[in-house]
């Protein structure tokens, strides 16, 4: 399965919070190959916002190392493709713009989207899934 992993799923496990362990086992399957996993360069800029915004830019590059180090995923850039899509994503559906362009990331490369965001299920063209029904 093609998963794409949303910056809350990240955030769970760096802040260790309720329910993080199936949050860390989905990363720890797509590492094993039982999985192909992705993210945005939208989510890593949200979760090193709160990192420089702490001051804390060497957890930041840590974090980007970790992330770099994990077998069978992809860092994905947004192109105008997916900035077409998120613009008619966030038209039809009135998300947020980075959640639109999380969404439109999905659809054009065929991720299930794994996320606690809920109202990312109302997007009908992903399909949507909290960590636990990975």
């Amino acid at each position: 399965m093609r998963l794409f992993i949303d910056t809350n799923i990240f955030v769970s496990i760096l802040n260790r919070e309720r329910n993080y362990g199936r949050s860390k086992e989905v990363l720890e399957s797509i590492h094993e190959g039982e999985h192909e996993g992705a993210t945005s360069v939208i989510c890593a800029a949200e979760i090193l916002s709160g990192f420089y915004s702490e001051g804390e830019e060497e957890r930041g590059d840590r974090f980007l190392h970790d992330l770099r180090s994990i077998g069978n995923f992809a860092l994905r850039d947004v192109d105008l493709r997916i900035a077409k899509e998120a613009a008619s994503l966030r038209g039809r559906y009135g998300t947020k713009l980075p959640d639109a362009i999380i969404a439109a990331t999905c659809k054009c490369h065929g991720y299930a989207l794994v996320t606690r965001d809920q109202s990312l299920r109302k997007v009908e063209e992903i399909e949507v899934r909290r960590p636990e029904e990975v």
